[in-house]
């Protein structure tokens, strides 16, 4: 099937075959739209790809329906990132009702904690676990449970609130959160699947 669109700024021809429906957008863009002719402005193509895949209606105007769908976008992006957040203080809330040793006072401290333990696995964390990467091979990746344990004790000298008092209590904690974060992941992975 053909799919010719026009605007203001040039004409495109997008060859397809086959339907559009249950892929994202990259899948479209990048697998079933062949070759163009014409000159078309970036806005104009990517209107044309949201409308070939079925998620806006294109009238030859490409900047509000862009604008809509980035705003669509980011907002949704923001919403996962608070939502991962939050579901990462509530998981470090239940690891300090289970593991002694591991504290923390409140959500707020929670909160607090999940960025400073982001800020240090992303920094710290990343240049113990390159430095370590022969290690972590021999171990399958065992030993990344004690990096992960060693973030835990750094990060609980910089957050009032959250305290791991020793390195048992550290690595433990390190488990549990592995443990969470895998159930996380299955259930995320299985929710996408329906």
């Amino acid at each position: 099937m053909n799919i010719f669109f026009s605007s203001s700024v040039g004409e495109a021809k997008f060859i397809h075959h086959g339907s559009t429906r249950g892929r994202s957008v990259k899948d479209y863009a990048s697998h079933q739209l062949g070759p163009w002719n014409g000159e078309v402005g970036t806005g104009a193509v990517f209107s044309a790809v949201f409308a070939g895949a079925g998620l806006c209606s294109w009238n030859g105007d490409a900047g509000p329906r862009i604008r809509s769908q980035n705003f669509s976008l980011e907002r949704i992006v923001l919403m996962r990132w608070l939502l991962h957040w939050i579901l990462n203080a509530v998981a470090l809330l239940v690891v300090s009702h289970f593991i002694q040793g591991f504290e923390i006072s409140g959500f707020w401290s929670a909160l607090l904690a999940v960025v400073v333990i982001g800020f240090f696995n992303a920094t710290l964390g990343l240049f113990l676990k390159f430095i370590t990467l022969p290690l972590g091979i021999l171990s399958f990746g065992l030993f990344f449970l004690v990096i992960n344990a060693i973030i835990l004790w750094f990060s609980s000298k910089f957050v009032p609130g959250f305290a791991v008092t020793s390195f048992k209590a550290a690595f433990l904690g390190a488990l549990a959160l592995a443990f969470i974060h895998m159930l996380f992941g299955f259930l995320k992975g299985r929710r996408s699947d329906i």
